[in-house]
């Protein structure tokens, strides 16, 4: 059985939240369920988190557009500003948080590598009094 993609599924994730998004009429804040995905592209490169929270922007809009009526109350436009501006605030904390992440494994290495070098220096001098006896 074949692994499912990541990006396969936050597109699937996408695709669904845009079609119940674009069903149901405006008023409702479903926009800010494109959080979810931004969270889930975790393990994603920083360039694909960006793509994705493109994306999630990109429909918001559409759908915005879509349901777009001169009468329609400007409340509503409020509520889709806000859902994008949360897209990419979930997305930079996102990409920050990988960051932080990435930069504390390479100085646990690093911490790792000259507790190694430490020993191995403390083993030969410990030998060295012994061999000569």
């Amino acid at each position: 059985m074949k692994k499912i993609s990541i990006k396969f599924f936050i597109s699937i994730l996408i695709a669904i939240i845009f079609t119940v998004d674009i069903n149901i009429p405006p008023g409702t804040a479903l926009a800010i369920l494109y959080i979810v995905p931004m969270v889930v592209t975790f393990g994603e490169s920083k360039r694909m988190i960006v793509f994705f929270a493109v994306i999630c922007s990109v429909l918001t809009i559409i759908d915005d557009v879509v349901y777009f009526n001169p009468k329609i109350e400007y409340n509503i436009f409020a509520d889709s500003i806000l859902a994008i501006i949360a897209i990419w605030l979930s997305s930079f904390a996102t990409i920050k948080y990988k960051t932080l992440k990435e930069r504390s494994e390479k100085r646990k290495e690093k911490e790792g590598k000259a507790i190694v070098e430490m020993l191995f220096m403390t083993s030969h001098r410990l030998r060295q009094p012994i061999c000569s006896i």
